[in-house]
């Protein structure tokens, strides 16, 4: 019985009574001690009871998935009722892959800089997967386990960490941390991180026939982009965070500024469905279970991704290019029997090969050391590497990065509605910033309990630029000419003004950089379009005086004779010239020059 409650307050007196005498028979108090105690009333002191995951808050989501590896591995049995039977009644001693030192680490970053209780709900995880093993050391997030039908304010039973089957997540849009994919793609395909592309957001094309230029790139998604697994159709229209856009960008300078339009540009070139293969060889996967989107704004990050899937990836990265699948259980045994049980083991597979991998890590460097993860840094010596992510308008902020030893991946963000970031602020710091403060206050605890050591060096070829040179356009019509530059591997850019020059009205005057030179593929050439008014000066060298005047006069240019005092041009001597001819002319034969130009014609002095 319950003797709390009214009606049984009579039974529960008459039992106290009778065990307090029973203590007086027996010599254990005596009688009027006795007399003393049954006069006094009774009071009930009930404390509810905290039991399973609940019980212990700061690893609470990291046992609520153990519970459900547990519920969802056929390695415990064959049915859901089989495993729910042996994980209530089997007597089980589960030895986990915790390590409760950064456990501890992580629940005080998540709660520290991100109170559960702040002013606009947002969220906050941080989960930490050990480099090839696979094993989960920290998992937390800014929230009270609580597995009620009302969670307190503060409380929840979603793991946000996790897919759906394993805490009730739908996870979230990783935005540009899933850009490595597109990274790994590229220099699979043979480019290279010194290679150029077109970043520009104003292009002056109007790709959406409106009669306007585009305000920003647009993308004919059906002619411009390629899926071999499906099609693709529509427009996609695509621009950058701030004003920091970089026109003639290289694919490093791309990962360390997160730039849009610079990986819409990389994408173009590639296989859309090769990046969607790509990112699922690293253990990528929808936390609601759907298949990965292809579309192009998928390569931006806007396929929902748990956390934890997100750290796995990276991990992968950091293990020259080998995935392996997370885990939590490192040894379970029934306690009556000591018998030790089959559980889930981490499988790992080669995502890229290991140039690749180490070439990726290159540029992921620079996020950490002076990109847009450079907040993240933990300064400790520890080599690190990273990618931020950030969705539209701030709904979602992410830092995913990891050292040669542990991944950790940070997701900030709306757990229920779309409440942008931006101008929002806790405890004096902006909402913005807080994945890098939570992600480098769990990764220094991280660094505390492994060895510090260099990444490996990547293969020059993947690093370094593959020139290209400018090819020789002067003089073509314009198509002809944009035609050749794309040809050569290079980028076209028209510039509006046209200039004086020799060369025909609307053919190409010149290109910047000029004919010959080495650049980088992918480069930006500027055209500049001819407006005539300029010809080429003739060479006049050898002709009589008479003969070379009326060959300038008749080109609509002004001869002269140097003057007196301009004695140095008096004086000029090719002895393969007949003295008293033209020796030379100012400006120079082969120069541009405008009509009407005044031209000083030097004798040949020679004898």
């Amino acid at each position: 019985y319950k003797p709390d409650e009214a009606a049984n307050l009579e039974r529960g007196l008459s039992r106290r009574n009778y065990v307090i005498q029973n203590m007086a028979d027996e010599g254990y108090i005596t009688q009027a001690q006795a007399e003393g105690y049954k006069a006094s009333p009774i009071q009930t002191r009930i404390t509810k009871t905290q039991q399973g995951c609940e019980e212990n808050q700061t690893t609470a989501f990291f046992c609520d998935y153990t519970v459900w590896t547990i519920r969802n591995s056929p390695e415990f049995g064959v049915t859901s009722e089989a495993r729910e039977m042996l994980l209530r009644r089997g007597g089980l001693e589960i030895y986990t892959t915790i390590d409760l030192d950064i456990q501890q680490a992580a629940w005080d970053a998540v709660m520290t800089n991100l109170p559960a209780e702040n002013e606009w709900g947002f969220g906050t995880a941080a989960v930490s997967v050990e480099v090839g093993t696979g094993r989960i050391v920290a998992m937390a997030q800014n929230r009270y386990f609580d597995q009620s039908d009302s969670p307190a304010a503060g409380g929840t039973s979603v793991n946000f960490n996790t897919d759906k089957p394993y805490g009730g997540s739908s996870g979230f849009q990783p935005g540009s941390t899933y850009k490595v994919f597109t990274l790994a793609e590229w220099l699979k395909n043979g480019y290279t991180l010194g290679d150029h592309v077109d970043g520009r957001v104003f292009t002056g094309e109007d790709v959406d026939l409106d009669g306007e230029p585009d305000k920003v790139k647009i993308w004919d998604v059906s002619k411009d982009f390629r899926a071999s697994c499906g099609g693709v159709a529509g427009l996609w229209e695509v621009n950058n965070s701030g004003d920091q856009t970089i026109d003639d960008i290289s694919v490093r300078e791309a990962v360390v500024t997160s730039q849009n339009t610079a990986f819409a540009a990389m994408a173009s070139q590639l296989d859309l469905c090769a990046i969607r293969d790509t990112a699922a060889a690293f253990g990528v996967h929808r936390a609601d279970g759907n298949e990965l989107l292809y579309v192009p704004s998928a390569i931006l990050g806007t396929n929902e991704i748990a956390p934890l899937t997100m750290a796995a990836a990276y991990a992968g990265i950091s293990n020259g290019g080998v995935y392996c699948s997370p885990i939590a259980i490192d040894r379970v045994f029934v306690r009556k029997s000591s018998e030790e049980l089959a559980i889930p083991q981490s499988l790992c597979n080669q995502a890229v090969a290991p140039e690749i991998a180490a070439a990726m890590i290159v540029a992921m460097k620079g996020v950490v050391s002076g990109g847009t993860g450079a907040a993240a840094n933990t300064n400790d010596g520890t080599p690190l590497a990273g990618k931020t992510g950030t969705t539209d308008d701030r709904i979602h902020t992410w830092m995913a990065g990891f050292s040669t030893e542990v991944a950790t991946a940070v997701w900030v963000g709306n757990v229920v509605g779309l409440t942008p970031q931006t101008g929002k602020s806790v405890n004096g710091r902006a909402v913005s910033t807080i994945r890098h403060a939570v992600w480098r206050d769990l990764m220094l605890e991280v660094n505390k309990h492994y060895e510090k050591s260099e990444f490996p060096r990547a293969n020059p070829r993947y690093v370094g630029p593959t020139l290209r040179a400018v090819p020789q356009v002067e003089g073509f019509e314009l198509d002809i000419a944009k035609m050749q530059i794309i040809t050569g591997d290079l980028n076209v850019k028209v510039v509006e003004t046209p200039v004086s020059s020799a060369q025909n009205i609307g053919t190409v005057a010149y290109t910047v950089p000029a004919f010959g030179e080495s650049v980088p593929r992918g480069s930006i050439i500027e055209i500049y379009v001819s407006s005539g008014g300029q010809l080429l000066m003739p060479d006049v060298s050898g002709l009589s005086l008479q003969d070379a005047y009326t060959e300038l006069e008749v080109l609509g240019l002004f001869p002269s004779y140097p003057q007196p005092s301009q004695t140095w041009m008096l004086n000029l001597c090719n002895p393969l010239l007949p003295t008293g001819s033209v020796h030379s002319t100012i400006p120079a034969a082969g120069e541009a020059v405008i009509l009407a130009s005044a031209v000083i014609v030097q004798p040949n002095a020679c004898g």
